[in-house]
């Protein structure tokens, strides 16, 4: 399919087709069809979310990592989902998010979650 409509694409967007909007769309469809994968778990049940809000981790040029959400991403199909993407700050730059321009946010411990130095 990239290869039947990436000229074409381009063309239309002014920017190459990649394959992450690929695999954002076919994430999101199976969340859709495995409810219980998008869900979290409560003190005595299983918290099924309605909707489907992906993350996806960005490089920043080897300065960090940010992860921007794609929130409600079942309502995207493929060419939304591609312009979503393309949104996302990449590095350097006036759109960028990089360290030195988005907020600051406190850490969390990769074990417990919890806010404060790790």
């Amino acid at each position: 399919m990239r290869r039947a409509w990436g000229a074409r694409f381009k063309a239309e967007e002014g920017y190459s087709l990649t394959y992450l909007p690929f695999v954002a769309r076919a994430a999101s469809e199976a969340l859709r069809q495995f409810p219980n994968l998008n869900a979290s778990v409560g003190v005595e049940a299983l918290l099924i979310h309605q909707d489907i809000n992906l993350a996806i981790a960005v490089d920043l040029d080897h300065e960090g990592l940010i992860v921007p959400v794609v929130h409600r991403a079942e309502e995207f199909i493929l060419r939304g989902m591609a312009r979503r993407i393309r949104t996302w700050p990449t590095g350097p730059g006036p759109a960028s998010c990089g360290p030195t321009t988005s907020p600051a946010a406190p850490s969390r411990s990769p074990t417990t979650g919890r806010s404060g130095p790790s």
